[in-house]
């Protein structure tokens, strides 16, 4: 291998990126956060803040109704521990907007059953082998702040019954650029913000029986995979020509995706500066 931890991807099933994390919260680790209990004091005001940044002009309509059902009508409401990594900026983007380059290197790895398809510019249908199927929609990403809609089901062990559900990440970012003649060592603190409806009758008893356990495995991937990114931009940077090997070997991937993925490592290995795109998805 070319020097990532197998031990900072997380569990073998659980899912490894923000659109992913999506999935994985519609709605086995969804079903897991303070159902229906009063938020008080820093968590009411966290839901607000998490609100407001959505930019709601720059929305389609299908899109912003869509979003809104799920604010109106939220069974759960979680705010993410904040991350910060030393990651290229533009590899970063790339990465939250490309979550499948990232399953990709863990299927090479061994350590995933995760799967993603692209099915279409900004829509992914995800599944994580252990019972969770849902579709994530990018509708929204800029620099710093990137909204995603998904929807599906679980399936599985921990409830009789199939449960659906959507739910509305809100992904925000805050890069501090590292000073010439070192550019590798720009951070970028990202933050989460995740609004649940469940579509279920007992939703308020599911996610109080399963809380204590899976609320913290969501927590805990959303934590390794920032570091699994931080992990892909020090490769890029030490052994270049392994992450160029790797590339190649992403066969799973759209071509134009790996050939991306493959010209910005390389651009990180030679030293060169980020562009920083404000392309932006709706």
């Amino acid at each position: 291998m070319i020097g990532m931890s197998r031990s900072s991807t997380g569990s073998r099933t659980g899912f490894p990126n923000w659109w992913s994390v999506a999935a994985a919260i519609v709605l086995a680790g969804g079903s897991t956060l303070h159902a229906q209990l009063p938020l008080l004091g820093k968590a009411r005001a966290a839901r607000r803040e998490a609100e407001r940044t959505i930019p709601w002009g720059e929305l389609t309509r299908p899109a912003a109704a869509r979003l809104r059902d799920v604010l109106e009508h939220t069974t759960v409401f979680r705010r993410m521990p904040e991350e910060t990594i030393q990651c290229d900026p533009d590899l970063y983007i790339f990465l939250v907007r490309h979550p499948e380059v990232v399953v990709d290197i863990w299927r090479h790895m061994g350590i995933t059953r995760c799967s993603l398809k692209r099915t279409k510019p900004y829509v992914m249908e995800a599944t994580d082998g252990a019972g969770t199927k849902s579709q994530v929609e990018l509708v929204y990403g800029s620099n710093d702040l990137h909204v995603m809609y998904a929807e599906g089901e679980y399936s599985g062990s921990l409830t009789q019954k199939p449960i659906h559900g959507r739910c509305v990440m809100i992904l925000r970012s805050r890069v501090v650029p590292g000073n010439y003649p070192t550019p590798s060592r720009t951070r970028i603190t990202s933050r989460m913000d995740v609004f649940l409806k469940l579509d279920h009758a007992g939703a308020e008893v599911v996610a109080k029986a399963l809380h204590p356990v899976v609320g913290r495995t969501v927590d805990q991937n959303f934590t390794q995979t920032m570091r699994f990114v931080e992990q892909i931009a020090r490769v890029a940077r030490v052994n270049n020509d392994g992450m160029q090997r790797l590339a190649l070997q992403l066969d799973s991937l759209d071509r134009d995706v790996r050939d991306r993925f493959a010209l910005l490592t390389s651009r990180i290995g030679r030293g060169e500066p980020a562009a920083r795109s404000t392309r932006s998805a709706n």
